[in-house]
C-alpha cells in the first residue's frame, strides 16, 4: 500500500510558516486516507463552512439516491422566485428551465450554484441532511440556513463546519470509493482524526460508484485558485467557500505514485514498452485549509495555495 505524504514533519513547518505569515487564523486538516494517518493545525475550530457545506448536501443527496428516497435522473423545474443570488449559473439559464437532481449536485459542486444548492435543501432536508453529519460523526458540522438567506443570519442560524470535519467526510468519500481510482490497493479500515477512528454509519454509508461519481464530479471544479493554484498538473476534487473575512477550500489532492522504474502513471500512459496498468495509480491525500479573520480576502487565498503546495511537497519533496 503506498503512503502519500513521505514527510510529516516538513508539512508541519511549512503550514507554521504560512500562519506565522499570515494576517488572520488558519485550521488545517491533511488526512492520509490510505495508512490512517493524519495531522492538523487548530483543525477542530468550528467555523461558517460557506460554500464547503455543499460536500455534505452532495453526500446526503447520493446517499438518500441509494436509499430510493430521490431519483437523481428526476427533472425539476426552476422557478424564477427559486433564484437567488450569489455564485452559480441558473439564474442567467431561461427562466422555468428543467434539469435533473443529478445536474443539480454537479451545479452546486462544480460551480457552486446556490439556486441548485436550495432545491436540493428544499427536496432531501434540513433534518435529514444533518442527520448523516451526525452518522458521519462530523461533530462540528451543522446546516441551519439555505443559501443567501441573510434573514436566518440575521436571527443567528448559520452553517457550521470544521476543517477537521471536512477532511474526514473527503476521507470518508475516498475510502468509500474504494481507495484509490478503479479501487486499486484497496482502503485502509479507517483513518484517524484526533484519537478516534472514523467509521461510516451503515444508514449514511454511499456505494463505490457514488462516491466514485461524487469525486468525479468534485475533479470538475470550475473554482482552482485555492487549493491547486500551486501545484504542478495533478489531479485535485474539491470544493471551495468564501464569504467576507473568511476563504476555504478541502479536497483531494491525486499525488503521483511511482513503480520501481521511477516512473509515474501518467509517464507510463505515454511511455512506450511499458504498460500503464504496472504503474501504481495515484495516491489521495485529502487536505482541508479554512482561513479567517483575514485583514483580506486575498491573504487566505494565498495562504490555502501554499498548504496545498506543501503538501505536494511533503509527498514528493520540495
Amino acid at each position: 500500500m503506498h503512503s502519500g505524504l513521505r514527510s510529516w514533519d516538513y508539512l508541519a513547518d511549512r503550514v507554521s510558516e504560512v500562519a506565522g505569515r499570515l494576517q488572520g487564523r488558519i485550521s488545517v486538516q491533511v488526512v492520509d486516507p490510505l495508512t490512517g494517518r493524519a495531522w492538523g493545525w487548530q483543525a477542530g475550530e468550528r467555523l461558517p463552512s460557506a460554500s464547503v457545506i455543499k460536500l455534505l448536501i452532495a453526500w446526503e443527496a447520493f446517499r438518500q439516491a441509494e436509499a430510493g428516497l430521490v431519483h437523481l435522473g428526476e427533472t425539476v423545474s426552476v422557478r424564477p422566485e427559486a433564484v437567488v443570488g450569489g455564485t452559480g449559473v441558473l439564474g442567467t439559464l431561461t427562466p422555468g428551465i428543467s434539469l435533473t437532481w443529478r445536474d443539480m449536485v454537479a451545479l452546486m459542486l462544480v460551480v457552486s450554484d446556490n439556486t441548485a444548492t436550495n432545491l436540493l435543501i428544499d427536496r432531501l432536508g434540513f433534518e435529514a441532511i444533518n442527520a448523516t453529519a451526525s452518522s458521519l460523526g462530523l461533530t462540528q458540522t451543522v446546516l441551519g440556513r439555505k443559501m443567501m438567506d441573510f434573514a436566518a443570519r440575521a436571527a443567528g442560524r448559520e452553517n457550521y463546519m470544521s476543517a477537521a470535519d471536512a477532511a474526514r467526510l473527503l476521507a470518508m468519500l475516498v475510502l468509500q470509493a474504494g481507495g484509490v481510482p478503479g479501487g486499486v490497493g484497496g482502503p485502509a479500515p479507517g483513518f484517524l482524526t484526533g484519537d478516534e477512528p472514523a467509521a461510516v454509519a451503515p444508514g449514511a454509508r454511499l456505494s463505490a460508484a457514488s462516491a466514485r461519481e461524487l469525486l468525479a464530479i468534485l475533479e470538475k471544479q470550475q473554482f482552482n485558485h485555492k487549493l491547486p493554484a500551486l501545484l504542478p498538473p495533478v489531479r485535485c476534487a474539491h470544493k471551495t467557500g468564501e464569504l467576507p473575512g473568511l476563504e476555504h477550500d478541502a479536497g483531494v489532492i491525486y499525488l503521483p505514485a511511482k513503480d520501481a522504474y521511477g516512473a509515474t502513471a501518467a509517464d507510463a500512459a505515454g511511455a512506450p514498452g511499458r504498460a500503464a496498468p504496472g504503474v501504481p495509480a495515484d495516491v489521495p491525500v485529502v487536505a482541508a485549509v479554512f482561513t479567517w479573520g483575514l485583514r483580506a480576502n486575498a491573504d487566505g487565498v494565498r495562504a490555502i495555495a501554499e498548504v496545498g503546495r506543501a503538501v505536494y511537497e511533503a509527498a514528493v519533496g520540495p
